[in-house]
């Protein structure tokens, strides 16, 4: 069987950004693998991630929408019947990285954002966020991604490890959270 998933993956050094900006960032096809058991979710890259598809040409959406980033960023996905796995790798000098901590839902420093559209309406989404060192947040997107309710609190994991050469971030999202 084949799975298609369309992911709006946004690296961004902060998490606010207009409508307008969000609109002109291109979508990434990706084949969604289904694979038959569940993956632990540690921030390794574990085997696994090998057979996932991915997609590396990312453009900014701060402080330069529409521009080429200045380090590569690498995400990866697959399924298993219960959950959607993603997998983010960062490249950058473990000097630059900005591993702010914090509580839930506070999305200062290096971040990268995982956007479902669940209904295909191009209007709402499913925003999940994880910081470099590991804070998550998560929100509903409505109006174009005009409005965000922070009420919303979905059930997922994720895990981040920052490398010399980078951070990697890994996340599950169960499929009974974003139904």
């Amino acid at each position: 069987m084949r799975y298609d998933l369309t992911l709006c993956l946004v690296l961004l050094a902060v998490v606010i950004g207009s409508a307008d900006a969000l609109q002109a960032i291109p979508d990434k096809i990706l084949q969604l693998k289904k694979i038959p058991t569940a993956v632990l979710v540690d921030g390794e890259i574990d085997l696994a991630w090998a057979a996932a598809d991915s997609v590396v040409d990312f453009v900014q959406l701060q402080p330069f929408a529409g521009k080429d980033p200045s380090t590569k960023t690498v995400a990866k996905v697959f399924t298993t019947e219960e959950a959607l796995y993603c997998l983010m790798i960062c490249y950058d000098e473990k000097k630059n990285i900005q591993k702010n901590t914090g509580q839930l839902d506070n999305s200062d420093g290096d971040i990268v954002s995982l956007m479902l559209d669940t209904f295909g309406d191009r209007r709402t989404a499913y925003k999940f966020a994880v910081t470099a060192s590991g804070v998550r947040s998560d929100c509903r997107l409505l109006d174009d991604a005009r409005n965000r309710d922070y009420s919303w609190d979905g059930v997922w994991f994720a895990k981040s490890k920052v490398y010399d050469w980078g951070f990697v971030i890994e996340m599950r999202v169960p499929y009974r959270s974003i139904k």
